[in-house]
């Protein structure tokens, strides 16, 4: 999927924020809140463990999840 449409929806769902809190549960893995960095122009998807918070880079992850990703923000908040 598209990294600028995902950015889009960061964007749009975070209003004046670059973070959007949100559990994002796919089949395989799940995540608890994605992030736009404007430095380095990156998404990081953020999951919680006890006191820990574990960064995944959206670029490094398979394309099956990135569309999961895509599909699941627009569904849950964007149809």
């Amino acid at each position: 999927m598209s990294k600028k449409k995902l950015i889009s929806i960061v964007k749009y769902l975070g209003i004046t924020f670059d973070e959007v809190v949100v559990d994002i549960i796919l089949d395989e893995v799940s995540f608890n809140s994605i992030e736009w960095r404007r430095n380095g122009n990156q998404i990081i998807l953020h999951k919680f463990i006890d006191e820990f918070d574990y960064e995944f880079n959206y670029d490094e992850m398979p394309k099956k999840i990135k569309k999961e990703i895509y599909l699941f923000l627009l569904r849950e908040f964007l149809s």
